[in-house]
């Protein structure tokens, strides 16, 4: 069974950017110019994409992105994308949604579920445990004396 690297590499039918990254990454191991040969793009432009500063739109999506962990973390981890924006409109930045879901996405940042807490804990201190009246004496003299019951299977 033949293995075609071309068909199965998706790095060789990546964006320029992409194969440049690649090639920044690799190349202590590898030789450069090998490798831009066979990724199918030339040596002057990765040199040219290495010295080349960050365009305006990285800038702002660095400074966006500092933005949208600050808005995260100071909801303790609760916001998605959606409420993250309404932050930062706020904050002064003009973003949209999808932009910042990407942003988020890139990142790794989610939003976390929040917590849920079983049927009456509500802000309410924890309950007594009632007193021991039977002392372990279940012996009665007469009906309606004495009430037990099992609750281990009541959720």
């Amino acid at each position: 069974m033949a293995i075609h690297i071309k068909k199965g590499a998706r790095l060789l039918r990546s964006r320029p950017q992409v194969k440049y990254g690649f090639i920044a990454k690799y190349r202590t191991i590898w030789p450069t110019r090998t490798m831009c040969r066979l990724l199918g793009v030339s040596s002057s432009g990765f040199y040219d994409w290495l010295g080349r500063p960050t365009s305006a739109h990285e800038r702002e999506n660095a400074e966006l992105l500092k933005a949208i962990k600050d808005s995260h973390e100071a909801s303790d981890d609760t916001y998605g994308s959606p409420r993250v924006v309404r932050d930062l409109i706020d904050a002064g930045f003009s973003c949209s949604e999808n932009r910042v879901a990407r942003l988020m996405k890139a990142a790794g940042i989610k939003a976390r579920h929040k917590r849920r807490r079983a049927p009456g804990q509500l802000d309410s201190p924890v309950h007594a445990i009632a007193p021991n009246l039977l002392d372990r004496q279940f012996e009665a003299t007469g009906p309606n004396q004495k009430w037990a019951a099992d609750f281990s299977l009541v959720p």
